[in-house]
């Protein structure tokens, strides 16, 4: 799978698949500068990377999703922490 250039380490978590068959996926990309972000991808239903974002407080934390929810407006919802040191 094409993760547009994240060579660190990456950990996904919860999916959700929505009408047209696109999948989200929240998970953490573990930066060595700013450590574990949460991070989130949309996968197209051939499973192509269609963008992903990243999440992160400012420093070395260590930050996470943990669930990820579609509405019935496609918004997309990640429930998760950022932590501060």
């Amino acid at each position: 799978m094409d993760f547009r250039g994240i060579s660190d380490t990456i950990t996904v978590i919860p999916v959700v698949k929505d009408d047209s068959s696109n999948i989200i996926s929240v998970g953490v990309n573990v930066d060595s500068i700013t450590g574990p972000d949460i991070l989130v991808t949309k996968l197209d239903s051939g499973g192509s990377v269609e963008w992903q974002h990243t999440y992160s407080r400012a420093g070395f934390n260590r930050d996470q999703a943990i669930a990820v929810a579609i509405d019935a407006k496609c918004s997309i919802y990640v429930a998760g922490v950022l932590y501060s040191s």
